[in-house]
């Protein structure tokens, strides 16, 4: 049985006491105070339902905040493969209001850039996998 992330933060326990203890954690991220959590049932993490097992986990997290690298704003990305199937979550906080607009559209680019570390690296999250959920 694969060893399940430790849940640290009264967010994520309220999370996995809500879902019950049939759920598990394939994968949880932070970057400072942004999160990213993946759950899915336990037999799908410990390989009991063979057809719809977990696999594949990659992650990576991208600062674009104060001189690109302070993490207050930023991405964070996890891919998981389910039985034949790949899924991309991507989790984003990027600059507020109107008049930012050109700023959240170079911290996408920076995240999709700064993310190729999952899967194959001439391609982004947003257009590699099965699915990908932003």
């Amino acid at each position: 049985t694969k060893k399940a992330e430790q849940l640290s933060h009264q967010w994520d326990e309220m999370l996995s006491t809500r879902l019950g203890s049939g759920w598990g954690v394939c994968k949880k991220l932070v970057l400072r105070e942004m999160r990213l959590i993946i759950f899915a049932r336990q037999g799908m993490i410990n390989g009991d339902e063979k057809a719809f097992a977990v696999s594949g986990i990659q992650w990576a997290r991208s600062a674009t905040g104060i001189a690109t690298v302070w993490g207050n704003k930023g991405g964070l990305a996890i891919k998981i493969q389910v039985g034949h199937t790949t899924i991309a979550f991507v989790s984003a906080h990027l600059a507020a209001h109107d008049h930012k607009l050109k700023a959240r559209n170079d911290m996408c680019r920076e995240i999709l850039k700064e993310t190729r570390g999952i899967g194959v690296r001439h391609l982004d999250v947003a257009s590699e996998f099965d699915h990908c959920f932003w």
